[in-house]
């Protein structure tokens, strides 16, 4: 009986925790970013990140290490709102 308990426990966690998902997923429909804090609490979606920095230096890395011969420029405007903001974010 217990054991029977703790996976109908274990079904309705993981049933909460897909419908989280994806009701988060679902604000990414909204042009933007979707703000998330340190414990993966939403703050915000359709958000758009500003700065003064101009995004002038942008690379496309040729692999995974970031290889500085294999890195590729690349125009920011060429990226969408939700790009741009979170190279704002990180250049920051």
């Amino acid at each position: 009986m217990e054991v029977s308990i703790s996976r109908n426990e274990i079904i309705i966690a993981n049933n909460g925790i897909t419908g989280c998902v994806r009701f988060i997923s679902s604000l990414s429909y909204v042009d933007g970013l979707v703000i998330l804090d340190k414990k993966l609490e939403v703050k915000g979606f359709g958000v758009e990140i500003t700065s003064d920095i101009e995004l002038d230096n942008v690379y496309i890395a040729g692999d995974s290490l970031a290889t500085t011969e294999l890195l590729k420029p690349f125009d920011a405007e060429d990226f969408g709102t939700r790009h741009r903001s979170m190279m704002r974010y990180c250049s920051k």
